[in-house]
C-alpha cells in the first residue's frame, strides 16, 4: 500500500534505512542526522510504502530553489523540475512492486503538478538505473556527485528525466 508519508512515519523509515545502508550501502555514508536526511526542508510531498502494516519504503518530492550541484553540472535549471528523491525500500519487502509503486506516485503528482521530474542515481545502483530505464526516462547526464562516497571520492551519478 502506498500512502502520504506523515511524521509519524519518520522512526520506522530510519530502522528501513538502516537496514539498507548495511546491506546496500545506500546511502553510501550514514548521515550525521537520518531524520533531516528522510525529510529534508525542500520537500515537497512524500509517501511510504506499507506492508503488513510497516512502513517499510519512501519516496520523495524535492523543490529546486536551492538546485544541487549534479543538477547544474547537468545543466538542468528549468524553474519547472522537481527531484524525485530518497526512493528506497527495506530488503524484507523487496521484490513486491512497492519501489515501482512509490515511483510511479511521485512522478504522477509531478505531472499533476504540470512539473518536470529529474532524478540522480550513484552508477553502482544497477536496481535503481533498470526501474529507471524500464519505465523510459532517458539519461540526460553523468557527473560528479556534489557528495563523497566513504573513500573520500566524489561517484558518478547519472541523471534522468521522464519521458516528455
Amino acid at each position: 500500500m502506498i500512502r502520504p508519508r506523515t511524521p509519524a512515519d519518520l522512526p520506522a523509515l530510519v530502522n528501513a534505512l538502516w537496514e539498507i545502508h548495511v546491506q546496500d550501502g545506500y546511502p553510501s555514508v550514514w548521515p550525521e542526522q537520518p531524520l533531516i536526511f528522510l525529510a529534508p526542508t525542500d520537500t515537497v510531498d512524500g509517501w511510504v510504502a506499507e506492508m503488513d502494516g510497516r512502513v517499510v519504503g519512501q519516496v520523495l518530492l524535492r523543490g529546486v530553489s536551492r538546485p544541487p550541484g549534479w543538477l547544474l553540472d547537468a545543466g538542468l535549471t528549468d524553474p519547472n523540475l522537481v527531484i524525485l528523491s530518497r526512493l528506497f525500500v527495506a530488503p524484507g519487502a523487496r521484490h513486491q512492486g512497492l519501489a515501482q509503486a512509490l515511483f510511479q506516485t511521485a512522478w504522477a503528482e509531478a505531472e499533476r503538478r504540470g512539473l518536470q521530474p529529474v532524478l540522480d542515481v550513484h552508477h553502482r545502483n544497477h536496481a535503481a538505473i533498470r526501474l529507471y530505464e524500464r519505465l523510459g526516462w532517458q539519461r540526460v547526464a553523468s557527473v560528479n556527485a556534489d557528495w563523497a562516497d566513504p573513500d573520500g571520492t566524489l561517484p558518478t551519478v547519472h541523471v534522468y528525466l521522464s519521458p516528455a
